[in-house]
């Protein structure tokens, strides 16, 4: 289809431009765009499309970056190196605004989050207080975890080495340790958070 071809022809042509002139204003963070749709697949040139669309919102070097669904069509190592990016660009004092429902993405990389629900702010603090009050489950890996006998904590779901809990956050440090001094060889504690969760808590709750 010659209109298909064109526009086929076109992003290539943009993602050059993009990548070069990009790479001249910020070369150091640019590396981590990594443009490039030699060979892709669909969904991999989804991915490339992705990153096109956040160099052009670094085109001018602004003080001030927002970015709409930004992990949204990204490789997991697309994913990665937008947090760094957004890190990086945060070291060099810009602010940077994201508009997301990934929460793991969101706590990897923001200082501060409002949390919004039908056009009305429903919550609101900086991160990792926001995430601590909010959490109320882990996902605890580890050998042969899944036997574990404890009044510590509720287990909601066990899978081999694998195990959800739900207890507070103000208890998790006592029950890795009483784990570990049951000979567990624990290899991760992963803080499970909703998205209802947030929405669920007033501002003036942390």
């Amino acid at each position: 289809i010659p209109g298909q071809c064109f526009t086929n022809a076109t992003y290539v042509g943009l993602l050059q431009y993009a990548s070069e002139q990009i790479e001249a204003l910020l070369a150091g963070p640019w590396a981590m765009i990594n443009i490039d749709v030699a060979g892709r697949g669909y969904l991999e040139v989804v991915d490339a499309l992705q990153r096109l669309a956040i160099a052009i919102a670094l085109l001018n070097d602004p003080e001030i970056v927002i970015l709409d669904e930004p992990f949204s069509g990204l490789d997991p190592m697309g994913v990665s190196d937008l947090i760094r990016l957004i890190k990086s660009l945060a070291a060099k004092n810009k602010s940077v605004l994201i508009s997301s429902h990934m929460l793991a993405e969101l706590q990897n990389c923001c200082d501060y989050l409002y949390v919004i629900d039908r056009g009305k702010l429903v919550n609101q603090g900086e991160t990792t207080r926001l995430f601590n009050h909010s959490i109320s489950r882990y996902k605890i890996k580890g050998n042969g975890v899944e036997q574990v006998k404890n009044k510590l904590f509720k287990i909601i779901f066990a899978e081999k080495n694998s195990i959800d809990i739900e207890c507070k956050a103000t208890e998790i440090s006592k029950i890795l340790e009483n784990l570990i001094q049951q000979g567990y060889q624990i290899t991760a504690c992963i803080p499970q958070v909703t998205l209802n969760e947030l929405l669920s808590q007033q501002p003036n709750d942390v």
